[in-house]
């Protein structure tokens, strides 16, 4: 019995490796997604949200646990923030075409794949900069949206107004992005992704 308790406390003692969602398990487990993604005027989302989930899944990122970067692959930084100023661009060109639930269940994906790892690790100043500027896009791109399906629809939405009017920091995104689903779930389309 103690060998097993001691094998349970030194199994504890272990680094844990922290991984993000794939863009591909989040589409696979979540008709939503595909559904809101194929919505865009550009999918080129799609290919860029699998770039980023590819350098997350290497191995010696995604074995470091979260506050560990010193172990980081050389040049991570400059292709993370390569990847994340792609999305930026992606964003920029295609959320404004769509609803407020599509908005939501894409911001959703973003918060998942690009932010939910990437503030766990020491990323690099560019990586960080891009991140809030991502934040910042996403975060005005909801607001405006719950304004426009007010106006057109009448229904209120205040609660979910009152809560998108924080702007996000890049550690904050994902929790803000919850709580903004969460006060739009009877907007029809809206859903939690995460099951």
């Amino acid at each position: 019995m103690r060998r097993l308790v001691l094998a349970a406390v030194l199994l504890l003692a272990l680094p844990v490796s922290l991984s993000a969602a794939t863009y591909d398990s989040l589409r696979a487990s979540n008709p939503l997604v595909a559904q809101s993604i194929s919505r865009l005027p550009s999918n080129g989302i799609g290919g860029t949200l699998n770039r980023i989930s590819s350098l997350l899944e290497q191995k010696r990122v995604a074995d470091l646990a979260a506050g560990e970067g010193a172990s980081l692959p050389a040049g991570f930084d400059r292709q993370m923030s390569s990847a994340l100023e792609q999305l930026e661009r992606d964003l920029a060109r295609s959320l404004p075409a769509v609803q407020i639930a599509d908005r939501l269940i894409i911001a959703q994906v973003v918060a998942e794949v690009a932010f939910a790892r990437n503030v766990e690790l020491p990323a690099g100043q560019r990586s960080m900069d891009v991140l809030e500027r991502i934040a910042d896009q996403v975060a005005g791109s909801v607001r405006d949206g719950l304004v426009e399906h007010e106006h057109r629809t009448g229904q209120d939405l205040s609660a979910a107004r009152t809560l998108a009017a924080d702007d996000p920091a890049a550690a904050s995104f994902p929790a803000w992005v919850q709580d903004v689903v969460g006060a739009s779930l009877y907007i029809p389309g809206v859903e939690s992704i995460d099951g």
